[in-house]
């Protein structure tokens, strides 16, 4: 996938489009073929390699409720893992504004408008083109229904 481009995976429950989405993230080892990020073979890459493309790879997961806590701003949330890293807060907000400011990252959307009203939906969808036309930022679709 190159910038701004954007891949669909569509299938039926247990088709195994999720396993295809958790296996660009790095959560679970492909039991063949390859995933290639940025010219890299991240199916076959080492901790410490997968650690550094991992930070251009991002997901939002299908559920919100159980995805985001609706008490922290995204800021927050995004701050979080910095700082479980080892970062401070200063530098994990410095880093969190500096990603605002350049999206320019995959990010894996596993079914993430399911649980929302349909207008919803067109508007969380719209936003994220929108997103992409600015920012060139690549994305990879998992759906079970094709509309």
């Amino acid at each position: 996938m190159g910038q701004s481009e954007t891949l669909g995976v569509v299938g039926e429950s247990g088709s195994g489009r999720t396993t295809i989405g958790r296996a660009v993230l790095g959560l679970v080892s492909s039991s063949g073929g390859t995933v290639r990020f940025q010219g890299n073979d991240i199916t076959r890459a080492g901790h410490a390699k997968r650690r550094v493309l991992a930070r251009n790879i991002q997901a939002v997961f299908q559920d919100p409720h159980s995805s985001l806590n609706p008490a922290l701003t995204i800021g927050d949330i995004l701050g979080e893992p910095l700082i479980v890293q080892g970062n401070g807060t200063r530098e994990a907000r410095r880093r969190v504004a500096e990603l605002f400011d350049q999206v320019v990252r995959l990010i894996v959307h596993d079914e993430p408008v399911y649980a929302l009203h349909l207008t919803t939906q067109a508007r969380v969808l719209d936003l994220l083109v929108d997103i992409q036309r600015r920012t060139g930022v690549p994305y990879l679709f998992i759906s079970h229904r094709i509309g």
